[in-house]
């Protein structure tokens, strides 16, 4: 069963390999790409990103905030482990 932070990071490795960005791999992740993706996940949950400037709505709007919530979540758990 795949986690809501793997999913995330399925999405934006995906992103990454088409525009040359890094790509992050949950077994050799660092507490500076740990911080990076956090600041990420909380730019995708301002109102503006997370709605798609008012563009997504109702249950999809919903279920986008809870699953970036929980990858944030999961994210701060793996934190704490690696400190």
């Amino acid at each position: 069963m795949m986690t809501y932070l793997a999913e995330y990071l399925e999405r934006r490795n995906a992103f990454a390999k088409i525009f040359g960005g890094h790509i992050i791999n949950l077994k050799n992740i660092n507490k500076t790409q740990i911080e990076n993706l956090m600041c990420d996940l909380e730019n995708e949950l301002s109102p503006e990103n997370l709605t798609c400037d008012g563009e997504l709505r109702g249950a999809k709007l919903v279920r986008k905030a809870n699953a970036l919530r929980a990858a944030y979540a999961e994210l701060e758990e793996l934190s704490k482990k690696i400190s």
